[in-house]
């Protein structure tokens, strides 16, 4: 299956545009270095994340050509990126766009720790760095913010985030 038909299948299954679809599909293709024989399947991940979040494909494929390159260098598979997207879309009422901007921030955060992020991994008793990123994953690294007795601030959560942005989909 070339990439032009999959994105084909991809619009009228996402009710988005051929173009729309095109771009997503080849954002992911070209960030993690595939084939066109991997079209199908990075389709059906897009379309997936549109399932189960409070996404469109047509906004997954506008957005995500800014979160998959770091995504694939901090080792995240792309079906494990969509998957956590369209997790914030659906758990936080985040829009598309805000939630690739949190995980963004987040990975970065993970694999270019500062000096003030890894003082409030210390003092929160979390581990953030990229080996829990790969141990634990993407969604994994988040929900420890989320553990009972864990209660970061405002500035420890845009410590851990890169920015008050990035705070936003870790809150």
């Amino acid at each position: 299956t070339d990439v032009l038909t999959q994105a084909g299948k991809l619009a009228v299954a996402g009710n988005a545009t051929v173009a729309a679809s095109t771009q997503g599909l080849v954002s992911i293709i070209k960030a993690y270095s595939l084939s066109a024989a991997d079209a199908e399947r990075v389709s059906d991940a897009l379309f997936q994340a549109q399932k189960l979040g409070i996404t469109t494909v047509g906004a997954l494929s506008a957005n995500i050509g800014k979160l998959s390159p770091i995504a694939r260098q901090a080792g995240v598979g792309f079906e494990e990126m969509l998957a956590a997207v369209s997790a914030l879309t659906a758990v936080t009422g985040l829009s598309t766009e805000e939630a690739i901007t949190a995980l963004r921030q987040a990975i970065s955060a993970a694999i270019r720790p500062t000096e003030e992020s890894a003082k409030v991994v210390e003092k929160l008793g979390i581990q953030w760095d990229a080996a829990t990123l790969k141990s634990k994953g993407l969604l994994g690294l988040i929900q420890q913010l989320n553990k009972e007795g864990i209660e970061p601030s405002v500035d420890e959560m845009a410590a851990l985030g890169g920015s008050v942005r990035g705070f936003v989909g870790l809150s």
